[in-house]
Parts: C-alpha cells; structure tokens; sequence
C-alpha cells in the first residue's frame, strides 16, 4: 500500500513539474519581427593590431536607423584584437542565452539573456582579453603581486531599462552596436557611419586619429538632422553609461542620471534643434560632471554648422589648468629649468610632466636603457637619476620628483616608479563596494631579470599641486600611503579612475572615467585599510605656489 502510495505522489510530482519547468525554460525567439538586413564593408583604421578588413550584416528595424549586430560576429570580427583562443561561445535556447565562456575557467563567464535583456559579468570585467600593444610593452619589468583577491564579482547591466530588447532573431543574438562596444571597457570602438563600418583605436597616436576622423566623418552618409530613433537611442546610450559605466556616480553622489538631470530636460534634447542637442551632451559632459577625465571628443555626424567647443571647461579642469599655466610660467626663471634632473647640496631633483612609456625599440637595448630612453621614457629617466645619483654623488641623501605640473599619464609607467622608491607598495582596484582587489608591487629596475634585487636608498619626497591629477595623483598616493615618501606642496588634484573612450551611434565620441576606480591600501597587521584616492595625496610640508621653483625654500624645509 506504502509503495502504492509512494509511486501516485511521484507521478503527480512529475505531472507538476512538466508545466512549472515549460513555464521556467521557455524558449523565446523574435522571428516574426520585421528586420532590414544589410551587408557592409568593416574597415579597421588602427596600424595597432592586427585586425583584418571584411563584411558583416548589420539589422534595422523597419524605417529604423540604429543599426544592431550579431554579438558572436562582431566578436569573431575583431579576432585581431581580442585574444580568442582561451573562450568559447555557446547558446542555450532553453535558457535564453548567449554564454562566453572562459575555457580555463568556467566561472568566469559572460551572459546574453535575451528573454530579460540583461547582459552578466560574472568573475570578469570583459568577454575577451585584448591581445598585447604592437610596439609597446606595457607589462615589462614589474611584477604584481595579489594580496587580497575579489572572492566573487558579477556586474549585472539591465540593458532594458535604456530602452534595448536583445533580440534572438533567425540563431543570432542581435544588440545596438553601440551596446555591443559598451560592453569591453578598451580603446577599441566599431561605429557605423551609414556606409561602412569602421574600427579604430583611441590611443593610437594624434597623426593616426587625425586620419580616422577624416576617413569616418569625411564619409558619413549621416546630414542634417538626427531621425528620432538616432535621438532616443542616443540618449539611452548616455544614460547608461553615467548610471552604469560611469566611476564618479557616487562620488558626486548621483542615484540616478535620468533624474538628476531631469526627465524634461531630456525631453527638450529628444525634440532640440541640432545645436540645442550638441549643446546639451557638451554641457553635460564638460561642465555638469565636473570631472577633467571626462569630455566631449568628436561632435557628432548631425553637427551644428560651423560652431565649435572648447573641451573640458569644468571647474576642476579650470582649476588644474591655471595651475600648470602658473608653474610652468614660474619655471622659466627658475635655476633647473628644463633640466629633468638636477643636483643642489645633498638633494637631486626629479621633474617630469607625464608618465610615458617608450616603445621597445626607443627604450632598451637588450638587458639595458638606451642612453637616450629618458627622453621618451618616465621609468628610464628615473633610473637614470637614481643609478647615476648612486653611483657618482655620494653626497646625495634626498630625492625630489617634482609632478606639480603632471596630468598623468600611461598607469604602466606609474607602476615601474613605485618599484624604484617603494617597499611593497599596495594599490588595489575598486570595481564595487564588494569587489575590492588588492596589490603589490616588485619591480626588475636594473632590467637583469631579476625582481627587487637593487634598490636605491634614499630620502623620497613629492613635490605635489592640484594639478597633479590622474596617474600622478596616484603616484602620489600609492608612495605617501606606502610609508616610503613625504609630501611637499598642496593635496594632489584626484583622478582616481582610467580614463574609457565610447562612441554613440550618432557618431559623438566622448571620454568617461570609467567604474574601476584606483585605491591605496595600507596593511593592519591581519587586514587593510582601502583608500579612495580621488581626495588627492595629504600634504607634509605645505608650501605657497610661489616658492614651488624655489629650490632653496625646498631644501630648507627637508633639512630642517
């Protein structure tokens, strides 16, 4: 009777499961919508990697202009640039979705749900890793080392709260272009300008971009006014990349963009003239954000005649600005102008205005600096002050970089110097609030192979202004925090996040701090302290602009 009884409860079971698992995994498909297809010629516009040239379909709604593309190809388009080798693509129909998936790992891991139009990180910041910078090394002779790993991350971004279906249309997973490229936070974007599509790489050099501006725009088939479905999409685009990419939301304190900036205003973009529209996302993006890394690049396809921008006019960006025009003005009467190294009493000091990385061939000669790899070198300089310092001035007990005047550049290069002045600096990315990664640093500074076997022994010191922003606020910061320096000047200037180049389907480029944002750590005994640096580096020695060029003022206050 027992097992009579076991067996009818097991088939109603089975009975309600058949219908509650066709409700949970029901296939869904976008067939019976109506799409254009049409077959375009990709052309790749950067000499950096080796991305080769073909033709793709691009999908239209009926009458529509945003042009969508299937993730899987534009993926396999641009092999050249991603590393594809170590990921798979797999779709699951009984799902709703498109896997990525990390051969080596399978937690890592990306998902295209089109039945919720949400795209899932999942333990990986990109769906595929980017194949190494043809000419420069920018991992070479540093080495990094985990401290404290993100256990978990999943980063997930609701697509159909800025107005995108993902569709599943004929075994193709199909997204705004625009999206696709959102979703991989490099220097690569592919952008459509109603003939071709184009892939081109933000930080090739300024001869290169010249180039593919006039190639892309020169072009366009894209006039006078923007049709509305260009204006509504673009104003999606904006507000996912402030509310989801942007790294400063919170630090200004922005819950939401669309009603910061106020549902009506983007109304009066949606039915704006071309100047009223070109207007608003300037305004929007060099002055309301307040933020120096972010501006306004390219206007867009539907431009207003003749009218230009002057970029990055936010209070900030004024403020580092007058601050450069101040120092560098200053320098000119001062004893070590344009002398990058120069020594006086017990000190030498250390001046540049970025930090750069040379090419391979510009920077080593086998196992060694090439004699002029300070030129066009920031790691190389300073090896060059410090070995020569070591070894021909032994009256020399101090070391000042002077970065007053420094907006950043090249985190590579930032990395290396840590490694000359630092014992186990600790510096970290901050991706949430429970995504937090932990690092140090050892470095090979002499290039023999070896990792931490010279050091310099000296007396450290920053000579810092509000204008030392970016990857030299940072530098700043990782040293001050890391015990191995003191700071002279006034608080550094912020940045803490890198710097994201995107293009909107109108054709307007802009740059957005993205949302990894850099932080300093400090080790309490069995855990560490994490610090946002966008606050700048503190000061030790306070100076007034005015003596920032007088090195008898500076050696006073670090002899005292």
């Amino acid at each position: 009777m027992k097992r009579k009884i076991k067996l009818i409860l097991t088939l109603l079971m089975l009975v309600m499961i058949i219908p509650l698992s066709s409700c949970f995994f029901k296939p869904e498909n976008d067939n019976d919508i109506v799409l254009t297809t049409k077959n375009v010629e990709f052309k790749n516009l950067t000499p950096s990697y080796d991305v080769k040239d073909t033709n793709v379909d691009l999908y239209f709604y009926e009458n529509g202009n945003v042009p969508l593309m299937d993730v899987s190809t534009f993926y396999n388009m641009l092999e050249g640039l991603y590393v594809t080798d170590g990921r798979e693509l797999n779709t699951n129909t009984l799902f709703n979705r498109l896997y990525i998936v990390n051969k080596s790992n399978s937690y890592a891991r990306v998902i295209f749900d089109w039945k919720y139009n949400t795209v899932t990180f999942k333990n990986t910041l990109s769906a595929y890793g980017m194949h190494s910078h043809g000419s420069i090394d920018f991992n070479a002779h540093y080495d990094i080392k985990t401290l404290k790993s993100i256990s978990t991350l999943e980063i997930n971004y609701n697509l159909g709260d800025y107005g995108v279906d993902i569709l599943y249309y004929n075994g193709k997973v199909l997204i705004p272009v625009s999206f696709i490229n959102f979703m991989n936070d490099d220097y690569y974007n592919v952008l459509y300008n109603g003939n071709k599509l184009y892939g081109y790489y933000y930080a090739d050099s300024d001869a290169v971009i010249k180039s593919v501006y006039t190639e892309i725009y020169d072009n366009a088939s894209m006039k006078g006014d923007a049709p509305r479905d260009i204006r509504e999409e673009v104003k999606n685009e904006v507000l996912f990349l402030l509310n989801e990419k942007y790294g400063l939301k919170n630090y200004a304190r922005v819950d939401d963009y669309l009603d910061y900036i106020g549902e009506e205003n983007w109304n009066r973009y949606i039915n704006g003239t071309v100047e009223e529209r070109t207007d608003f996302i300037y305004e929007l993006i060099d002055i309301t954000l307040n933020d120096p890394h972010s501006r306004l690049v390219k206007l867009p396809f539907y431009r207003p005649s003749g009218k230009t921008y002057s970029n990055a006019v936010g209070e900030r960006y004024t403020n580092i600005s007058k601050t450069f025009s101040t120092l560098r003005e200053a320098r000119k009467s001062a004893e070590n102008y344009d002398q990058p190294i120069y020594y006086k009493g017990n000190t030498v000091f250390v001046t540049f205005d970025g930090f750069d990385l040379g090419t391979r061939d510009e920077v080593y000669d086998g196992n060694s600096y090439k004699a002029d790899a300070y030129k066009v070198d920031t790691a190389a300089l300073v090896y060059k002050a410090l070995s020569e310092t070591k070894n021909s001035h032994p009256e020399v007990t101090n070391v000042v970089f002077d970065v007053s005047a420094n907006g950043g550049g090249y985190v590579a290069a930032m990395y290396k110097l840590l490694t000359f002045i630092c014992k186990k600096p600790i510096i970290g990315q901050k991706i949430s609030d429970d995504a937090i990664e932990l690092y140090t640093l050892v470095g090979d500074t002499n290039l023999d192979g070896n990792y931490g076997d010279e050091t310099f022994d000296f007396n450290y010191y920053i000579l810092e202004s509000e204008g030392t922003f970016s990857a030299a606020n940072a530098f700043s910061c990782f040293a001050k925090y890391s015990g191995s320096v003191k700071t002279i000047g006034k608080r550094s200037g912020g940045g803490m996040c890198s710097v994201t180049a995107y293009v909107l389907t109108d054709g307007t480029m802009l740059n957005l701090s993205n949302r990894t944002r850099m932080v300093a750590g400090i080790e309490n005994e069995k855990t560490y302290t994490v610090i946002e640096i966008e606050g700048g580096a503190p000061v030790d020695y306070p100076l007034e602009y005015a003596d920032f060029c007088n090195l008898d003022k500076i050696l006073e206050i670090i002899n005292a």
